[in-house]
């Protein structure tokens, strides 16, 4: 072999093995997330996290890491049942995602059950985390861990239709000032429900349409309970806490509404979704209770062919759930969503890393400018595009009145028993007081210790 093949050699052994350390440098590591809605709106929960495998893939190579990464993310918008039927599955089979979405109350039965993994030392190795609203961290804290990185918070105001109200008499300064009186306890339950029956008598609404709550189990039903004086959960041991009076409270009031005609049992209880925005963010109901992000599901998908937005505020306010009268305690009630890691995944540190990628301003103003959830990044109310939403800026005075349902492996159990109580009550097969007491002794029976009862 000639001088000439042996440096040739030489250079195309070189320029391999320098292929396979450049091959090395850029081993790409491939992040599964799963995310849920299930309202469309909340889409880029799942495509932020891809935006935020950009922005880590620069990081990464102005740190002359010797890895990327690849995020493939899946967004659900079939419901909350099917989600966690498929994660569980998942986990239990040892094939979940590296990163799951979902809301802060599976911290506590997915942290027992070892399906997540604890990210307190992870979060504090990050100074993205910071810019976090502090309050959050205590909606995914469980067992002095931290499970999950908070991705948005909520508010679930009461809405009301203008256009009713002016038709009811109103004036604009009346209706205005409508949130304000519910903030300062001056406009209660008692007067949503004769301001209600007074719309149907006057054929403002139909019967059955002064007042809708939501039309499946869901989280916002505490609120009836904790408007009623009711607490949820005892700060010091983590039991469960079911309040009978609050019960007494909240069963009275709902069949109240029923039997005076505000609310429409039959009609509205397990009615489809499509069909309960369709009638509430057309003014057809009075007032109804909702979550911020319905404002953007209503100016997409029901609204939109009549002026979206514009219509929406000329005809929709939104408000705090009222006060009880002798209570005086408005409020609302938010269900943060998390992102969590799963604690098989092989890629901790890179799904971490890509957490951390993703709290960043610019990338979350596509979630809460979509969904219409107030922003976690305390520096995401600094961009203009914060600054320019009425929406966003009329609803996060609510997170001071905010609630968070309880952090608890049974919480689950406890929402399908009242869930069926109010039924039971709305459709007149137990009176409110014996629902209070019916419901204490299942609780007791069902949850034991876990719960006390009041």
């Amino acid at each position: 072999m000639t001088m000439r093949s042996v440096l040739l050699a030489s250079a195309a052994v070189l320029l391999a093995t320098g292929g396979l350390g450049a091959a090395q440098a850029q081993e790409v590591i491939s992040l599964q997330a799963w995310t849920i809605g299930p309202d469309e709106p909340s889409e880029p929960r799942a495509t932020n996290l891809e935006l935020a495998a950009e922005r880590l893939n620069a990081m990464l190579e102005e740190e002359g890491a010797d890895w990327r990464v690849d995020v493939t993310a899946d967004f659900d918008t079939v419901g909350w049942e099917g989600f966690r039927r498929r994660a569980l599955l998942a986990f239990e089979a040892g094939d979940g995602p590296d990163i799951i979405q979902s809301a802060h109350v599976d911290v506590a039965a997915w942290a027992d059950a070892g399906f997540i993994a604890p990210l307190t030392e992870d979060i504090e190795k990050h100074e993205a985390f910071d810019d976090i609203v502090e309050a959050l961290w205590g909606a995914v804290t469980y067992r002095g861990e931290r499970w999950g990185v908070p991705q948005d918070t909520e508010a679930r105001p009461l809405y009301f239709s203008k256009a009713g109200l002016r038709e009811l008499g109103w004036s604009e300064d009346e209706i205005d000032a409508l949130p304000e009186r519910i903030r300062e306890a001056d406009f209660t339950w008692e007067d949503v429900i004769e301001t209600g029956k007074a719309a149907v008598e006057a054929g403002v609404v139909e019967e059955g349409r002064g007042y809708w709550h939501r039309p499946t189990n869901g989280p916002d039903l505490f609120q009836f309970l904790l408007v009623h004086g009711g607490d949820l959960q005892d700060p010091e041991t983590g039991q469960l806490i079911y309040d009978t009076a609050a019960g007494q409270g909240a069963f009275s009031m709902l069949r109240r509404m029923a039997d005076e005609g505000v609310f429409a049992s039959s009609d509205v209880l397990n009615m489809a979704w499509p069909d309960f925005h369709r009638e509430t963010s057309t003014g057809n109901v009075l007032f109804w209770s909702g979550g911020t992000w319905n404002w953007a599901d209503w100016r997409e998908n029901y609204v939109a062919d009549l002026g979206g937005d514009e219509f929406l505020f000329e005809n929709v306010g939104f408000a705090l759930q009222p006060a009880y009268p002798g209570v005086d305690r408005p409020l609302t009630l938010s269900q943060p969503q998390a992102y969590m890691v799963n604690a098989d995944s092989p890629h901790h540190e890179a799904a971490v890393r890509l957490l951390a990628a993703v709290q960043d301003p610019e990338i979350e103003k596509n979630h809460f400018l979509r969904s219409l959830r107030p922003p976690i990044l305390r520096s995401s109310t600094e961009l203009d595009e914060y600054q320019a939403d009425p929406f966003i800026q009329g609803i996060t005075y609510m997170l001071d009145y905010s609630t968070f349902q309880p952090l608890h492996p049974s919480l689950g159990q406890y929402a399908d028993s009242y869930w069926r109580t109010i039924q039971a009550v709305a459709f007149g097969q137990f009176s409110p007081d014996d629902a209070a007491e019916i419901l204490a002794e299942e609780l007791e029976r069902e949850l034991g210790d876990q719960v006390i009862i009041r």
